[in-house]
């Protein structure tokens, strides 16, 4: 999950982001995270620098570009007496092409976010773009916090590459465990009470998701405001060595692009791998899915054009029947007022899907942050980083500032109405005593989680993020929860499901990095890549089965004869590492 990313991925996060999840299984441990911030970044409002300093944050990872403004910015300030000016390398929808223009100007930003340890980090080391955290003892004096609970994670980066980064999504709990929140990253998410409208249909495969996609769409053409409904609405914002949303199927079966990148979607253990030109594969099934929605008028004409806003704005307005992310239609559609009138997103369970999901990765992901050689203030920027990994960091980082949408009753967080109204990521305004703007603007943007929202806060006993605390598990009884809980034997959430029934494929977590791709492979794969992404788009807008057969063919034989297949056997010779890595953290944790 880039997940705070994956869903931040945060994420995160990944978003990324990517959040996890220990209230539907056993709280996790991350207890010796009891420490708060340094003493420089202690004292809300109270901060001990003078002049305020703006900082640019390079992410690879995020889509925001602009300074951090809200109640996060507001909280930065009053702290830090820092600003964030925050440069997002996708937002041209070339992280590439950004990463290197920056790399050539000898200057990446002050904080630099990476979304794996792949070659742009290898590249920026080569290139002595970042600085070093032990020179002038900065993480010793200045991340005290991470340097007392983290070592692993500090220690994993610093013996294969020196200490350079702070790994992302670090954690206690097993590499066995999903990392994931209440819901997995990947799930069949639809409108729930669209479904239930049209018979609640069994899924006993994927083949059955897109015909009752149309069912509903027949049922309900337009949303509320006459504006038509797509099955799907899609962006290209994320591609990489693929279209992103290619691996839609691939993630509901266990499978998922290989951690080193390349052309290969391998199974949780990386002992089974399908090539994603393989005609009978998930990835150019998945195209042949959207292609046929496109010629039914149920693929939003949009897709190729559109950017994360406009898709954002698609799903609160409800012109979207199906999301692949548990965070994006759930998320911006799943307001207060929808939900208590039993409208929404909710999983939609295949009989045979075995959903991937990220175990948790105690030493951190391959997602990592650092700061650039000439960071105008290393000091205040590793304070920053170090009040970010603290309790109090990520309370605020992943549910805003105490006394906004939560506070604390005997002992335990709580969300007031004001968070009841604004979770998860709405445009509910904000008064100006928390920075003003709105909740879903204030949020920070800074595109990584820190720890796993699995971990628990050693002040509350519970973990970091809202959906998983005992008031908000207790409390969620919204006709749209209750509708969904009857007919899923109860469950108070969906991983609870999941996992009760078997329907989950944990990729073990691992310290296991990402090797750096020899110079012709990299030059193979960056050519090899762009064929990829651009067939994949014009066989989904393909006018019919013959022309998409005929691109694929066409891209078939092009990218062989760009050296594809030489591009893949290295990808193999990497996946008996990836395996012998996850193998060693299933069976150490058994």
């Amino acid at each position: 999950m880039k997940k705070w990313l994956i869903k931040s991925l945060t994420a995160a996060i990944i978003l990324g982001v990517t959040v996890s999840m220990a209230a539907c299984t056993k709280p996790g441990g991350d207890s010796n995270s009891s420490s708060n911030s340094s003493s420089s970044a202690s004292g809300s409002g109270n901060t001990p620098y003078k002049d305020t300093v703006t900082l640019d944050v390079y992410t690879l990872t995020g889509n925001f570009q602009g300074e951090q403004i809200g109640w996060f910015g507001k909280v930065v300030k009053d702290k830090f007496n820092l600003k964030l000016n925050i440069i997002s390398a996708q937002t041209d929808g070339n992280a590439d092409q950004s990463f290197q223009t920056r790399s050539a100007s000898g200057d990446l930003g002050d904080i630099v976010v990476y979304g794996a340890m792949d070659t742009k980090f290898t590249d920026s080391l080569k290139a002595g773009l970042l600085m070093k955290l032990s020179d002038n003892d900065l993480l010793s004096k200045h991340g005290s916090n991470i340097v007392k609970n983290y070592p692993g994670a500090i220690k994993r980066i610093s013996d294969k590459y020196g200490n350079y980064a702070i790994p992302n999504n670090v954690s206690t709990e097993s590499p066995n465990t999903p990392c994931e929140d209440s819901d997995l990253t990947f799930g069949v998410y639809t409108r729930y009470d669209y479904y239930k409208e049209i018979g609640s249909p069994k899924l006993n495969t994927f083949d059955d998701v897109y015909p009752m996609l149309k069912a509903m769409a027949k049922k309900h053409p337009t949303n509320a405001n006459g504006q038509k409904q797509y099955a799907f609405s899609l962006f290209k914002d994320w591609d990489g060595c693929m279209m992103m949303f290619g691996k839609m199927i691939a993630e509901l079966y266990g499978y998922e692009e290989a951690p080193f990148g390349g052309f290969l979607l391998t199974n949780n253990m990386a002992t089974e791998y399908q090539s994603i030109i393989d005609p009978n594969g998930y990835y150019v099934k998945a195209l042949k899915v959207y292609n046929q929605a496109y010629r039914d008028g149920l693929l939003d004409p949009d897709s190729i054009n559109q950017t994360w806003d406009d898709i954002t704005k698609k799903y609160t307005n409800g012109q979207v029947l199906y999301s692949q992310f548990s965070w994006l239609g759930p998320n911006y559609f799943n307001n207060a007022d929808n939900i208590a009138k039993g409208a929404g997103f909710a999983l939609v369970p295949i009989a045979d899907e075995k959903i991937w999901s990220n175990g948790f990765t105690p030493n951190g992901s391959t997602y990592v942050v650092a700061l650039g050689k000439s960071c105008k203030d290393p000091e205040r920027a590793m304070d920053f980083l170090n009040w970010y990994y603290s309790p109090e960091g990520q309370m605020i980082v992943k549910n805003g500032p105490e006394g906004l949408a939560w506070k604390m009753e005997n002992g335990k967080a709580v969300l007031t109405d004001f968070g009841k109204k604004c979770r998860p990521s709405l445009a509910v305004e904000v008064s100006s005593e928390f920075g003003g703007s709105d909740w879903q603007t204030g949020e920070c943007r800074l595109g990584f989680d820190g720890l796993a929202a699995n971990a628990v806060n050693p002040n509350t006993k519970e973990p970091y993020y809202y959906k998983l605390w005992s008031s908000t598990l207790s409390s969620n009884t919204s006709l749209l929860q209750k509708n969904w809980s009857e007919a899923m034997d109860g469950a108070m959430c969906t991983k609870d499901w999941l996992v009760k029934n078997n329907h989950i494929s944990v990729a073990p977590g691992t310290d296991y990095v990402a090797p750096t791709l020899p110079s012709d492979i990299q030059s193979t794969q960056d050519v090899v890549k762009m064929d990829i992404r651009d067939y994949s788009w014009k066989m989904v807008y393909a006018k019919s089965d013959s022309e998409f057969n005929s691109l694929l063919k066409q891209m078939t034989e092009k990218v062989k004869g760009e050296g594809f297949d030489t591009v893949v056997e290295w990808d193999k010779q990497q996946l008996s590492e990836v395996a012998a890595a996850r193998k060693q953290a299933a069976d150490s944790k058994k």
